[in-house]
C-alpha cells in the first residue's frame, strides 16, 4: 500500500458526513419526542458517560486493537441510528441517541490514531489540515443535504440517510483498515496519563486550547441558532444561508495552513486566532442591524479564526505524542463531550440572568483568554 491516508480519509468523510447530517436536527427530533429540557438532559448524559467510555478506550486499544474498534463504533452507530429511525417509544429513542454520541466520540479517537500512524512528523500539520478539510467538507455539504432530506422525508429520513452513510464507512473500513497493524500500545491508567499531561506545560497548555475552542463551538452551536431565530427573528432558510458561509474557512483554510504550520510552527497563529475569534464574537453579539451580510461575516470571521485554531491545535499536540499512546490522545478528545456538559449549563445559568447579547460577550472574553495560554507555548 503506496499511502493508506487517504483510504482513511475516505472513511472519516463518510464518517463526518453520518455525524453532520443528523447534527441539524438532533435537538429538534428529541425535543419533538421527550421534550426540549429533557432533549437538553441527553445530550448532557450522552456527553458525560462519553468521557467514562474514553477512559476505557486505550484499555481496547491494547485488548483488541483500532481496526475492531472502528467496526464495533460502526456497528454501534447502526443500532443506534436504527432506534432513533424506527421506535416510537421515548425510552428507546433516549437510549439510543445516548450509544450514538458515545458511538461518534469513540470513532473520532479511533480515526485519529489511524492518521497520527500513518503520519510522517515532518508532515504532521499537512496530514493533519487535510484530514480536517476532509471532515469538515462533510459538515459544510450537510446544512443544504439536511434541509432537503427533511423536506422530502422528514426527521426520520435523516436518519435513514445517516444509516446509508455509517453502512458505507462500515463498508470501507472492512476494506481498507481491517488489516492495520496496531502500534505496541502504551496502556496507561487515565490517571497516569493525566498526570503526563499536567506535568508536561506544553501538553497541558495545548489540551488547554483545545478545551476553549471546544467550549466555543458548543456554546456557539447551541445558543446562536435560537439567538438568530428568536431574538433577530430570521427564518431557517436564512440561518441555513448564514451558516453555510460560516463553515467555508473549515474547508479552504485548514489544509494550506496546515502545510504552514510544518514550516512557520503554531504558536503565533493560535495567539492572532483566538484573538480574532474574541473580536469577532463580540462583534456578532454588537450588531443590531438585521443585515443578513454583517451576522454572516461576523460569524465567518469567527470560524475563520476557529479553523485556524483547530489545526495549528491538533497539529501542535500530535507533535507531542505519538499513536502509541491512547490514554492522551484520550484526553484531548474528551474536551468535545466535556464541552458539551459545561457550555450548556454556562449558558443556560446566564441566559437566566443577562441578555443574548451579554452572553455573547461573556464567549468573546473566555475565549480571548486563549490568546494568553497560546503565547506561552514553545514553537516545535
Amino acid at each position: 500500500m503506496k499511502n493508506p491516508l487517504p483510504r482513511v480519509y475516505s472513511v472519516s468523510f463518510v464518517f463526518a458526513l453520518s455525524a453532520a447530517l443528523a447534527s441539524y436536527v438532533n435537538s429538534t427530533f428529541l425535543g419533538t419526542i421527550v421534550g426540549a429540557h429533557m432533549a437538553s438532559a441527553l445530550f448532557a448524559i450522552g456527553a458525560v458517560l462519553s468521557l467514562i467510555v474514553l477512559e476505557l478506550v486505550p484499555f481496547l486499544e491494547k485488548k483488541i486493537g483500532n481496526a475492531r474498534i472502528i467496526l464495533l463504533t460502526f456497528f454501534g452507530l447502526l443500532i443506534a441510528l436504527s432506534g432513533l429511525r424506527l421506535s416510537d417509544s421515548p425510552c428507546i429513542i433516549s437510549l439510543s441517541f445516548i450509544l450514538y454520541v458515545m458511538a461518534n466520540n469513540v470513532g473520532i479517537i479511533a480515526l485519529d490514531i489511524f492518521v497520527e500512524h500513518f503520519s510522517k512528523d515532518t508532515a504532521t500539520g499537512k496530514t493533519r489540515g487535510l484530514y480536517l478539510t476532509t471532515t469538515n467538507l462533510a459538515w459544510m455539504l450537510s446544512p443544504f443535504a439536511a434541509g432537503v432530506i427533511i423536506a422530502s422525508f422528514g426527521y426520520h429520513g435523516i436518519y435513514l440517510f445517516a444509516s446509508f452513510a455509517v453502512l458505507l464507512a462500515l463498508m470501507l473500513s472492512i476494506l481498507f483498515l481491517r488489516k492495520f497493524k496496531d502500534s505496541v500500545y502504551t496502556h496507561l491508567p487515565i490517571l497516569t496519563s493525566w498526570r503526563k499531561i499536567r506535568t508536561h506545560r506544553d501538553l497541558r497548555r495545548i489540551v488547554s486550547i483545545n478545551f476553549l475552542l471546544q467550549f466555543f463551538f458548543a456554546s456557539m452551536v447551541i445558543f446562536s441558532a435560537p439567538y438568530l431565530h428568536t431574538v433577530m427573528g430570521y427564518d431557517w432558510k436564512s440561518i441555513g444561508l448564514i451558516f453555510t458561509i460560516m463553515l467555508a474557512p473549515f474547508v479552504l483554510l485548514q489544509y494550506p495552513l496546515g502545510k504552514l504550520s510544518d514550516t512557520r510552527g503554531e504558536k503565533k497563529l493560535l495567539e492572532s486566532s483566538f484573538l480574532l475569534i474574541g473580536l469577532a464574537t463580540a462583534g456578532f453579539a454588537l450588531i443590531t442591524s438585521h443585515s443578513i451580510a454583517l451576522f454572516a461575516l461576523a460569524l465567518f470571521l469567527t470560524r475563520v479564526g476557529a479553523a485556524t485554531v483547530q489545526v495549528m491545535a491538533d497539529t501542535y499536540f500530535f507533535k507531542c505524542i505519538s499513536d502509541s499512546e491512547p490514554g492522551v490522545i484520550s484526553i484531548y478528545r474528551a474536551m468535545h463531550p466535556l464541552a458539551y456538559v459545561i457550555a450548556p449549563a454556562f449558558g443556560i445559568l446566564m441566559l437566566s440572568f443577562v441578555s443574548y447579547q451579554t452572553y455573547f460577550m461573556l464567549i468573546a472574553i473566555i475565549v480571548g483568554y486563549g490568546t494568553f495560554v497560546a503565547g506561552r507555548l514553545t514553537d516545535r
